[in-house]
């Protein structure tokens, strides 16, 4: 995309709402029924950076997670070419940057006001660097975070539609390019759209899985989470209404753009294990699979604790499988997204980022569009979010 300010972006992409879907290819990738097969969970630790499918694996996770900044940098963007700005009633859901030569972009899941609102909001901040490593503030100066605004090449210069009329986009995973967004709403069921966003200009549907478990398809979608395995194949995590239960599936192929899907099991938050003598299993706005250099597959979520003034945490899980799955709760970090005023809320999203040297970065977003603005006004007004 070119143009140094927010408004000499074109609108984007408007994928189709009919629900015919992509020529030659089924709306939903077909579900297979779940076998007595082992279930096998190893991640492909074998992937490099900005790869199309995959993130990079993760050396340390328990050393990663404790050496988070507690006290993040505060930036920001304005709505730009952003319809429907959010509120705390329909808020952002969550939030993924993307790699390689589009790591200044970023990509916010929110819920939507009406059927042709966008899913997923296409974040450039043209005033950070593109090496991949830590965006760093575009709001500081000597006024204060209250009052200092981000630049206004930095803002929305793309939405992306769902095919479907699902009103709420829940937490989001970007695998490589490839974004797992989970849907739900309108008695409509809920299902996960995956998008290609290889070039975020031009995002594309590439299939939809529909939420079906035993018994019929779930209502709830409100997390998604995706990650590839070492034989190829990919492992999928829908989690249903505040991530009490989770669901996985399991591609029947090594091509994400046309798979059937097997059903593997579901877990329930009653059964966590603990390593560290914390059993507590919060409501995950966001929930993000990650591979390790051991050869362990990770869960990373982000959320609140307590209301309106709670703490912010982001918790460490090891997924293991073998007859079922079990998740163990390995680590846990406390964040602060308070900096003078909230700079962000896990409770409205949270994500996790890998940069080129295998770091951690997680990044939380506020409800509302409700930060310090250029011309003064906060109706609407910028987005704040933080980078731990």
């Amino acid at each position: 995309m070119g143009g140094s300010r927010c408004d000499s972006f074109a609108l984007g992409i408007a994928l189709v709402l009919t629900g015919c879907g992509m020529i030659g290819r089924p709306l939903a990738h077909p579900l297979e029924h779940p076998s007595a097969a082992t279930i096998a969970l190893a991640p492909d630790v074998g992937c490099a950076y900005d790869s199309f499918d995959c993130n990079p694996p993760v050396r340390d996770m328990i050393g990663q997670i404790a050496r988070l900044r507690q006290r993040g940098e505060a930036l920001g963007f304005h709505p730009g070419v952003m319809a429907d700005p959010p509120t705390r009633v329909r808020h952002w859901q969550s939030i993924q940057r993307m790699a390689g030569a589009y790591s200044n972009y970023l990509l916010l899941t929110r819920a939507k006001r009406s059927a042709s609102d966008a899913v997923v909001e296409v974040v450039r901040l043209a005033s950070r660097d593109t090496d991949g490593g830590r965006l760093r503030s575009n709001r500081s100066g000597g006024r204060g975070l209250d009052v200092t605004a981000p630049p206004a090449t930095d803002c929305v210069v793309d939405n992306v539609h769902a095919r479907s009329a699902h009103p709420h986009a829940g937490g989001a995973q970007l695998a490589g390019k490839v974004l797992a967004v989970p849907l739900e709403g309108n008695g409509l069921g809920s299902r996960v759209e995956l998008f290609d966003l290889s070039d975020p200009a031009r995002a594309a549907s590439i299939g939809v899985i529909a939420h079906e478990v035993p018994g019929g398809i779930s209502s709830e979608a409100g997390t998604a989470a995706l990650a590839k395995l070492a034989d190829g194949s990919f492992v999928l995590l829908i989690g249903r209404r505040d991530a009490r239960t989770l669901d996985f599936y399991q591609s029947t192929t090594t091509n994400i753009r046309a798979t059937r899907w097997r059903y593997l099991d579901s877990w329930h938050a009653r059964d966590l294990r603990t390593a560290i003598g914390d059993a507590h299993f919060g409501d995950y706005q966001n929930l993000q699979l990650i591979a390790g250099t051991d050869h362990r597959l990770y869960l990373v979520g982000t959320h609140q604790h307590g209301l309106v003034f709670g703490s912010q945490w982001v918790d460490l899980f090891v997924v293991e499988g073998s007859r079922s799955i079990t998740i163990t709760k390995l680590a846990k970090r406390r964040v602060q997204c308070r900096n003078g005023s909230m700079q962000c809320n896990l409770d409205a999203g949270g994500g996790v980022y890998i940069d080129p040297a295998g770091t951690l970065i997680v990044y939380g977003v506020d409800h509302a569009s409700n930060g310090p603005s250029t011309t003064g006004l906060r109706t609407p007004g910028t987005i704040k979010l933080t980078e731990f």
